[in-house]
Parts: C-alpha cells; structure tokens; sequence
C-alpha cells in the first residue's frame, strides 16, 4: 500500500431522474475538478456515469487530468440501473487494485455515490450487491457515502438519503463530497 495514496471513485446517476438537477450536477462536478486538479498529492479517481447502463469515463486516472462536464457531455436520459452501475465499478476497481503491486495500491479508497432508487438494473440485484459493498467496506476498508434516494436499499452507512432529488440537495451533496477529498488530501 503507497502511505498518503487516495483514489476517490465517483458513481454519478445520469438518468431521466436527473433532468432537473443537470445544471447543479454539472457545476457540482466541475467544482470539484477546479478545487481539486491542483494539489500536489498523488490521488486517482475513476468515474462512471451511468442511466440505462453505466459508462466509465476513467479508471484509475491521475486527479491532475480530471475534465470538466457540460450540458453535451452531461445529458440525462434513461432509466436509473444503480445496482449495475455501482456493481461494475466496484469488480473493475477491485480487479486493477488487485493486480497492481501492493506498493502501488492506494492507501484509501473512498466512493461517492449520487444517485435515485434503482429502476432499470439486469445485472446486480440488491443482494448481490449488497453483499458486493460489504466486501470491499469490511475486507478492503473501502469508505462508501450515498447521496440520493434509495441508498438505504443497499445500507451504505455514510451520507445523505434525500426523500427525493433537489436542487439544493444536489449542490450539498457536491460540496460535501469536495469537503471529504480537501480534509483527506
């Protein structure tokens, strides 16, 4: 394990449910980018979006080359297949941690989870993953915080569980989550 070594892991809901919060989720995103591209520490994130289906957008990447969003690259549409999406970042993490040298392995490694109640999962059911985080929160000392609704399904025990998606709750969950990586960097 590299002492002082952080990969933060970024699962961000992008479907239909989001269509009212783009501007809050795009801004909250890109703040994070500005706030945290400059520091000196050696940090990776992985990022995955995802409605239907999840897309990575990196895995494993340098902070320092983290990119902005816009309303091009940020557009919600979709179901909401948080199972899935959550399931396949936490194999593809695990499987590159698990083959990379333990000298090069990330002292921490924090998931940020915004999202709605699942709706469209195939792969992963809440058992499933729920077995899935537990693994990774208790063996690998992973830290999961949930932003949204419907992470109580899958008792992520840090975060914000919303009644439903705001505005103002999605630009708390943002700052939050840059607050987080500042106090840990």
């Amino acid at each position: 394990m590299k002492k002082g070594f952080r990969e933060y892991v970024f699962v961000i809901n992008k479907s239909e449910a989001f269509a009212n919060v783009q501007e809050e989720v795009i801004a909250g995103f890109n703040a994070i980018v500005d706030a945290q591209k400059s520091s000196d520490k050696e940090t990776a994130f992985t990022l995955a979006f995802f409605s239907n289906e999840p897309r990575i957008s990196a895995n494993g990447k340098p902070m320092s080359l983290m990119r902005k969003y816009n309303s091009k690259t940020y557009a919600p549409k979709g179901g909401s297949a948080l199972y899935d999406a959550l399931g396949e970042v936490i194999d593809l993490v695990g499987e590159r941690l698990d083959a990379a040298e333990e000298a090069e392995r990330p002292e921490k490694v924090s998931v940020f989870v915004i999202s709605s109640a699942d709706d469209a999962s195939t792969v992963f059911t809440r058992e499933a993953l729920y077995d899935k985080v537990g693994c990774q929160r208790f063996t690998y000392k992973w830290d999961f915080r949930f932003y949204g609704t419907g992470g109580e399904d899958i008792n992520i025990a840090d975060g914000m569980f919303l009644s439903k998606i705001t505005k103002k709750d999605i630009a708390k969950a943002f700052e939050a989550i840059n607050k987080v990586i500042t106090a840990e960097r």
